[in-house]
């Protein structure tokens, strides 16, 4: 069997997993297409493969900083008494592909925010790194450096909703970042199909996205219940359908014990 590595060539696998050409598939085209995409969607949204760790990077501009002062008024009334309310543009916007921010790093700060570069502790001399000498000495600096940093530069405070794409701030990034400043986002993002081919030939996105058809399949020919076709034949619409509900319900109980994503992903 060839790999599959395409929307197409996994709606066809389906189809035939479901007796094609022999048995004639009464789902429309669109019907199938749409079963596919919540197939992926669900993937994405349960299975440890359907997100990838990203490092997102941005650099701060004047419209940033310019923005971060900036207010929305809104009104509210009741019982004859209106009240004037104000938020803060104080919101980056992130691609739609993001769905959970975990962290946000800011590299210009004192220490431990320099988490890519722990050559500098011995650049700077902080370290000596002589054969005859442990690294625990160096471990315990780095450790202590991460306390002070995490004293003399508190990090800032965030929020993230995925349906809005928006990383809010609920300090004044004006206080945070200055104009060519970096920000690091350390997120979580759907893994694209179209990039990542591969997600099309899981053997749980195809059983599962065979599985809606199915269901789909029986729900569109309950519309010929209780009607017997030529030779007296009565099409078994419901068993067909509870076959898929079934198959569905298995699968998404096994995702969630087997394939869920790590706790980790929660955060943020």
């Amino acid at each position: 069997m060839a790999t599959l590595t395409t929307k197409a060539a996994l709606t066809e696998y389906c189809l035939r997993q479901l007796g094609k050409p022999v048995v004639d598939i009464n789902v429309d085209d669109d019907q199938v297409s749409d079963r596919i995409d919540e197939a992926l969607q669900y993937f994405s949204q349960f299975h440890y493969d359907g997100i990838e760790r990203m490092y997102l990077s941005h650099t701060i501009d004047q419209a940033d900083l310019n923005r971060a002062v900036a207010t929305v008024s809104t009104n509210a009334t009741q019982d004859s008494v209106t009240a004037t309310w104000a938020e803060s543009k104080n919101w980056f916007p992130l691609p739609d592909s993001i769905v959970s921010v975990l962290n946000v790093y800011h590299p210009a700060t004192m220490f431990g925010s320099n988490w890519y570069n722990s050559a500098l502790f011995v650049q700077s001399g902080l370290v000596d790194l002589n054969s005859d000498q442990s690294f625990v000495g160096f471990e315990t600096l780095k450790r202590h450096l991460d306390m002070l940093d995490n004293v003399l530069n508190r990090r800032p405070s965030i929020r993230f909703n995925q349906l809005q794409s928006k990383l809010y701030f609920e300090d004044k990034w004006t206080d945070i970042f200055d104009v060519d400043d970096v920000m690091i986002v350390e997120c979580y993002r759907k893994t694209d199909p179209t990039v990542a081919v591969k997600m099309y030939n899981d053997l749980f996105l195809k059983k599962y996205a065979t599985a809606l058809i199915k269901r789909q399949w029986g729900q569109n020919l309950q519309k010929f219940k209780g009607i017997a076709m030529i030779g007296g034949v009565e099409i078994d619409a419901d068993t067909i359908y509870a076959q898929g509900q079934e198959a569905v319900d298995q699968l998404e109980e096994k995702i969630i014990s087997t394939y869920d994503a790590p706790l980790e992903f929660l955060m943020g």
